[in-house]
């Protein structure tokens, strides 16, 4: 006769912590349980105490994932996707294109001379001139966090004018509008302030 084993019913428990929602309040001592990739209680106790893996948190603080509002982390996502720096202290979003600088849209003088840049610098093969492209190859690599970005207002402006400083006349003021456009139906979330 075959012994029946205890049923596991979550794959994480998180035990004697101080839970923070995220929304503010004061934390409260509770536990956690998660199945696959889903919390699915939270609870001042929960019994019987069966996971896979249980984490005796008592003394730390159990909180969701923080989101990273203004990072520069996007070409390194390509360099290091594991994003440890960011993952051991709680960061599960980082959102990029900060401070007018982005990795697309690229053509002519600026994709020659970022695509240098980074196979000289981190070896990294450009091989995307958009929002699209950049995306595709954070997927292809695999990246530990999640990912958003601004479409850099320098780099958008860059597109337009090449790289010489001069001001932005109205009429090509008007191809940024376009092009600005057109990175919003591939993805990116915003634009930031200068």
């Amino acid at each position: 006769m075959r012994k029946r084993t205890a049923e596991r019913p979550y794959d994480l428990l998180i035990v004697n912590g101080i839970v923070y929602n995220g929304l503010g309040v004061p934390g409260k001592p509770a536990a956690v349980a998660v199945k696959g990739d889903r919390v699915v209680k939270i609870s001042p106790s929960i019994r019987p105490p069966v996971a896979r893996r249980v984490i005796d948190a008592r003394g730390m603080a159990v909180a969701p994932g923080f989101i990273d509002p203004h990072s520069h982390t996007d070409i390194e996502l390509l360099i290091n996707p594991k994003a440890e720096s960011k993952i051991r202290q709680g960061v599960t979003t980082e959102i990029g294109g900060n401070c007018g600088f982005t990795y697309f849209p690229l053509s002519g003088e600026c994709l020659h001379l970022k695509k240098s840049f980074l196979k000289d610098r981190f070896d990294i093969d450009l091989d995307w001139h958009d929002i699209s492209g950049f995306f595709k190859r954070i997927e292809r690599r695999g990246v530990a966090l999640n990912y958003v970005t601004l479409l850099g207002h320098g780099s958008l402006r860059q597109e337009v004018l090449g790289t010489i400083d001069r001001s932005l006349p109205g009429t090509n003021s008007r191809g940024c509008g376009p092009l600005s456009a057109k990175t919003w139906k591939m993805g990116r979330s915003g634009c930031p302030q200068a």
